[in-house]
């Protein structure tokens, strides 16, 4: 891609100019402007808590939320390369908490903390593919970016899988995004 222009959103929280879009000419399709934009701070509003509708599992004390169409635009611009990638798992996620002091059943903290979680395992895939986002092809970005989440859920006493656990009888959520924060579930 032949860049043409750079656009700047202001400062970072690093106090650094930050640029939030680029525009340019593909040699695929000359005529037409391409923009891309650059998720330096936050291309995409983070994930909503309303995404995440959690029921225990059997008589455990887990509880599972199934999320359907979590999205995620990430985008490499560094000398090697100018692209973007969408991470999109069509099929449902099912996000998995212990029941505890910590995460009460289905509580708005509970939903909270998963959007955090998930939002945290966005950032931290966006900064692996700022480095190795040239060279990775799409199978390949879409099982990082499942690790990523699921190592945030892990760290955090709970798992991710793409399979319904043993038990689970709770009705998938669509993915939702908000600019305020991580939704309002209290």
């Amino acid at each position: 891609m032949e860049v043409g222009e750079v656009n700047f959103g202001g400062p970072g929280t690093d106090g650094i100019l930050k640029a939030i879009s680029l525009s340019g000419k593909s040699a695929d399709c000359p005529e037409e402007e391409t923009l891309i934009p650059i998720n330096e701070e936050e291309a995409l509003p983070p994930p909503d808590c309303e995404s995440f509708n959690y029921s225990r599992i059997g008589n455990t004390n887990w509880q599972c939320s199934a999320v359907t169409g979590v999205h995620e635009l990430f985008t490499v611009f560094n000398w090697q390369c100018i692209g973007y990638d969408w991470g999109i798992f069509t099929q449902p996620l099912y996000f998995q908490l212990p029941i505890n002091n910590n995460y009460s059943l289905d509580s708005g903290s509970t939903k909270i903390e998963s959007a955090a979680y998930l939002d945290m395992a966005f950032k931290a895939f966006d900064s692996w593919y700022k480095v190795n986002g040239c060279n990775a092809g799409a199978p390949a970005l879409e099982q990082k970016l499942l690790e990523f989440i699921k190592d945030e859920f892990e760290e955090n006493g709970g798992n991710v899988t793409l399979t319904p656990p043993l038990g689970f009888l709770g009705k998938p959520t669509a993915y939702k995004v908000t600019w305020s924060g991580y939704g309002n579930c209290d």
